[in-house]
């Protein structure tokens, strides 16, 4: 499937813009999947700036550009929340307990002194990411 062309989503105040890629990646075998080892098509990025979150956008997945002095390389100040996804057997996606995700990333940001991302954000990003990523959520049953 090809796809070539950026959109800009606007769900109250937040303005999420989406930038596609020509290619996407070719899918693998739900029977042998691995933890760690496949990776969707896109990522889903924002900016802290001026006490908010900013700059939403979900762009094509692809090594990050760190500054030499980020704290994530120099005291490993980061926060990793996974996050499922599954097909229901009406073939609906659902996300399983977003909110209960968020309140982990936000008791860590916490503790880490990292700003916090509202819940109204955290919904309309996770929804829009997981619209524009539906053929990786897997059809087989357990994966």
């Amino acid at each position: 499937m090809t796809r070539d062309y950026a959109l800009c989503y606007s769900l109250d105040v937040l303005t999420i813009t989406i930038q596609t890629k020509k290619v996407l990646v070719a899918k693998p075998n739900p029977e042998t999947l691995e933890f760690g080892k496949f990776f969707t098509d896109y990522m889903l990025l924002a900016n802290f700036k001026d006490g908010t979150w900013q700059e939403h956008r979900i762009v094509p997945f692809a090594p990050l550009a760190l500054h030499p002095a980020s704290t994530a390389l120099h005291y490993s100040v980061q926060i990793f929340e996974g996050l499922k996804a599954y097909r229901t057997p009406k073939d609906e996606i659902r996300l399983f307990r977003p909110l209960e995700n968020l309140k982990r990333f936000n008791t860590s940001a916490e503790r880490l002194c990292l700003p916090k991302i509202k819940a109204d954000d955290w919904l309309d990003m996770l929804s829009q990411f997981v619209k524009l990523e539906t053929d990786w959520v897997p059809y087989v049953q357990g994966t």
